[in-house]
């Protein structure tokens, strides 16, 4: 018979040294920063939570946020490969794997929006049906409203708050319902876009990739 699969430990860091203990499917959970305050605070406050939602926040804290994290690198990832290979090429490409990642990306920012509304919702005991906490769901924000009434305020008249759930919906809605939109449809240049593409036209000019000595004159290094 076959031997199983298995995971290599990491090197991961814990305070001034590291341990070889870690498995590679928990590396965002230590390493990052971010998901790994989460993972402490939920540790730290497991034990004043019904099992429902420690188990609701274990999910979001363990697999959902980083799912995010991952989808993120990875669309970065390709994107840098993508405008290595133009560089070099002329051909732009990796644009499905740009494009399946960006989707993941906004499809689990869009799930923990409403997960934490199933949150609020066990919490704050509003009594709603699952299928009715919604982050953009009006009868959750006026049961919010009636019993958390800084937390509705916080995010419903926060137009910096509305405006970016507004710009997530837009990106999870499409790939979920009708006709993706995928990168290519939604880059638009700026003036500090246009820099870069000057930047990148000057050191193209030179035909090599040795940055130490390059200058926006066209020399080749060394010149």
């Amino acid at each position: 018979m076959g031997r199983g699969l298995r995971h290599r430990p990491l090197d991961i860091r814990v305070g001034r040294g590291f341990t070889r203990n870690m498995p590679p499917d928990v590396f965002y959970q230590f390493q990052d920063r971010k998901n790994r305050r989460l993972v402490d605070w939920h540790a730290r406050i497991s034990s004043t939570l019904t099992p429902e939602i420690v188990e609701d926040l274990r999910s979001i804290v363990h697999n959902r946020y980083p799912f995010i994290l991952y989808a993120r690198d990875m669309v970065r990832f390709f994107e840098l490969q993508s405008h290595h290979i133009l560089r070099w090429t002329g051909h732009r490409r990796l644009g499905s794997f740009v494009g399946f990642h960006f989707v993941t990306l906004y499809f689990h920012i869009w799930g923990l929006l409403d997960h934490l509304t199933i949150v609020a919702n066990r919490h704050l005991g509003l009594g709603l049906p699952e299928n009715r906490c919604s982050i953009a769901g009006d009868e959750f924000w006026a049961a919010i409203g009636a019993r958390a009434p800084a937390l509705r305020r916080a995010v419903k008249q926060e137009a910096r708050v509305n405006d970016w759930i507004a710009v997530m919906a837009d990106m999870r809605h499409p790939a979920a319902h009708k006709g993706m939109l995928l990168p290519t449809q939604l880059v638009m240049h700026t003036a500090e876009s246009k820099q870069y593409f000057a930047v990148d036209r000057c050191l193209d000019a030179g035909g090599s990739y040795n940055y130490r000595t390059r200058s926006c004159e066209g020399a080749r290094p060394g010149g």
